[in-house]
């Protein structure tokens, strides 16, 4: 194999590699850990995502990292708003006025989740780890405007694997309150190269194959 097919061919490893990447987040371990209990006007993370709230209210809120086996949830005010945007590692003080609200549990209160590439989201999961009862059992919870019901108990929580969805570059999916107060628990996603790149690419390594076999002829 020549230089320049050796090139092309790791040219088409390294973009497939690239682009099957998933990016996995588990906000229980994030507010517990690196991240600590935390408020976010936007909450950027690898992989493109970009994570923004809105309050009970209809304003504007923060995405809340919520520490104590729980997970990102939603605040409407901060007891200290300069506290915003920062990370406090292994931190569990509460930054909520009132310090219970942390969690999305109010009409209206939403999660907008959005993405830069086009994107497949594998896996979602929720838990109710802070009420009384500590289950979504039975209740319900708003996702891109399709309302899903919680069907399985796994005793002090339950976890919703949402299936797949395709969303687009640009594309906000939004996560709402609908019955019950509840976390986002864990996310798992991964980038898909748009078809138009794809061909971009394969032409340009056709282009390099028929370079490379005139040149030897």
């Amino acid at each position: 194999m020549n230089k320049l097919n050796k090139i092309a061919l790791g040219t088409v490893l390294s973009f497939a590699a690239v682009s099957a990447h998933a990016y996995s987040y588990n906000f229980k371990t994030m507010a517990d850990g690196s991240y600590g209990e935390s408020a976010w006007t936007t909450l950027n993370l690898s992989g493109g995502l970009s994570i923004t709230a809105t309050s009970s209210s209809g304003g504007t809120g923060y995405a809340y990292l919520d520490s104590g086996n729980a997970g990102l949830g939603v605040c409407g005010g901060l007891y200290n708003p300069t506290l915003a945007n920062t990370k406090y590692p292994g931190s569990k003080a509460n930054l909520c006025n009132p310090s219970s609200d942390d969690n999305v549990d109010v009409k209206g209160e939403t999660l907008h989740l959005t993405f830069m590439y086009d994107t497949k989201i594998d896996d979602i999961t929720f838990n109710d780890n802070h009420d009384a009862d500590y289950s979504l059992y039975m209740n319900h919870i708003m996702i891109g405007g399709v309302n899903y019901q919680f069907t399985t108990n796994l005793g002090q929580k339950v976890d919703y694997s949402a299936g797949s969805w395709d969303v687009a570059a640009g594309t906000t999916l939004d996560i709402a309150y609908v019955d019950e107060e509840f976390y986002l628990s864990t996310m798992t996603f991964h980038n898909v190269p748009e078809p138009a790149t794809l061909g971009l690419l394969g032409l340009g390594l056709l282009g390099l194959g028929y370079s490379a076999k005139r040149r030897k002829q």
